[in-house]
């Protein structure tokens, strides 16, 4: 079986490190280890985990939209969470 570390992880899941440690925590990804204080995580889980969301054809994640916008994802979200 193949393992992430969480900075991987984060990245193909296209979240903050942060996010990826809520997760984590909450056990959404399965099969998730810590070794040695770091986390070790299945590309299995990070695959089902993506196939869970069902983001519709189209829609942009915040890290593309503040790509396109030249913003930080931090500041995409406070404008999300403004409206």
């Amino acid at each position: 079986m193949s393992y992430l570390n969480p900075a991987e992880a984060a990245e193909k899941l296209e979240i903050g490190y942060k996010s990826l440690l809520r997760l984590l925590k909450r056990g959404v990804l399965t099969g998730a280890i810590k070794v040695h204080r770091s986390w070790q995580i299945p590309l299995k889980a990070i695959e089902e985990y993506k196939a869970s969301l069902n983001i519709p054809e189209g829609y942009l994640t915040i890290a593309e939209i503040a790509e396109q916008l030249n913003l930080t994802e931090l500041w995409v979200g406070r404008l999300i969470r403004a409206c």
